[in-house]
């Protein structure tokens, strides 16, 4: 079934916003990351926006029960998750996300996948946590790419102690993205060796914060 692709604003007037992407580099240089602020804002966060700048609304933020109630409906329709509300927190970015998670979830040492190609950042978000980076690529076929699960259950299977702790994917995969009915990953697994138990980090499920029907290219 052929979907609707997101509109994308011309180079010129991408060039004119402020993001990092579009102010890092010069004017010779075409970034070729692709993400959602390359695509223009859905209306209801446009109007949200609209009229938090007509209040003046621009003060310190603090922890509101709106979030955690709006991303509990959100899973409940799209993927059947029953989300604790109140279990919800906001953080400043998905990088400081994932580095917070992997404190708790790993120990000095511990193995944290990543499957290039991926974000320069992932391969700082690792270390900082205290971790021991291990890559374990991408595949690629006729279809595109994908995730290697041959790999990973042997980098689960032969990493030497204290063990694979974790596994950090970004969804979709860059360089091509591909549409995908699965939510965003905040799962447990026991690796083959069964002597630990790994989580599987999502990053920026940029797919599913697509309207429906909606699909994207890179």
């Amino acid at each position: 079934m052929d979907l609707p692709e997101l509109p994308v604003d011309p180079l010129d007037a991408l060039r004119r916003r402020r993001s990092a992407k579009w102010q890092t580099y010069p004017a010779d240089v075409l970034p070729l990351t692709v993400a959602e602020m390359d695509f223009a804002l859905a209306p209801p966060i446009a109007a949200a926006l609209h009229e938090a700048v007509e209040r003046s609304d621009a003060g310190y933020a603090m922890a509101v029960p709106d979030l955690g109630r709006a991303l509990a409906g959100f899973a409940a329709s799209r993927w059947n998750w029953d989300i604790d509300p109140a279990a919800v927190t906001a953080v400043t970015d998905v990088g400081v996300a994932v580095v917070e998670l992997l404190r708790v979830l790993t120990r000095p040492g511990d193995a944290v996948v990543i499957s290039p190609p991926v974000y320069p950042s992932f391969f700082d978000w690792v270390p900082e946590a205290g971790a021991r980076l291990l890559e374990v690529p991408l595949s690629h076929d006729p279809a595109g790419w994908r995730l290697d699960l041959a790999g990973l259950k042997c980098a689960a299977t032969v990493t030497a102690a204290p063990g694979m702790a974790a596994v950090v994917d970004r969804f979709p995969p860059r360089p091509s993205w591909r549409g995908s009915t699965v939510p965003p990953s905040a799962r447990t697994t026991r690796p083959a060796t069964g002597s630990s138990t790994t989580a599987t980090l999502r990053s920026n499920p940029a797919c599913d914060s697509a309207p429906p029907g909606a699909a994207t290219r890179a």
